[in-house]
């Protein structure tokens, strides 16, 4: 540390710093095909509501792909919706895929006290295999 020219470096210092560590979120993956609803932690539970309609417009997106059109899964378009239960409060969400059958943008009410993301899905449908990459973490206020 430096000061001026009359001090000279390595001046004495001493601070006292107070800082809240967020702790580091962890992915939780469900499969639709398996289960729809995920246990997160002891007091949060998420849950998938219209898996099937996402499976229903997944076929119809591949059915067309099949059929040479080679831009069926930029048509894409539904919103998963979601039921988060918090310390046995209900709150509802939505991740919505427009365009894109894995990338998605996730919103929820404003009132719940947690972001949930879905960070990422993939989809083989052929193996049951419809997984929801699904953050949640508490909001940093």
């Amino acid at each position: 540390m430096f000061w001026n020219e009359e001090c000279g470096e390595n001046v004495s210092f001493e601070a006292e710093v107070e800082a809240k560590v967020p702790s580091v979120p962890k992915v939780k993956v469900i499969n639709g095909f398996k289960k729809t609803k995920l246990k997160i932690d002891k007091n949060t539970e998420i849950e998938l509501l219209n898996f099937s309609d996402m499976v229903m417009e997944a076929e119809r997106c591949k059915e067309s792909y099949l059929k040479n059109d080679s831009n069926a899964w930029s048509t894409f378009d539904k919103a998963l919706k979601l039921k988060l239960t918090y310390m046995k409060k209900e709150y509802y969400g939505e991740a919505v895929y427009q365009g894109s059958g894995t990338k998605c943008y996730t919103v929820f009410d404003d009132q719940c006290p947690l972001n949930v993301q879905i960070t990422k899905t993939s989809m083989w449908i052929e193996n049951e295999e419809y997984k929801f990459y699904i953050l949640v973490e508490a909001k940093i206020e």
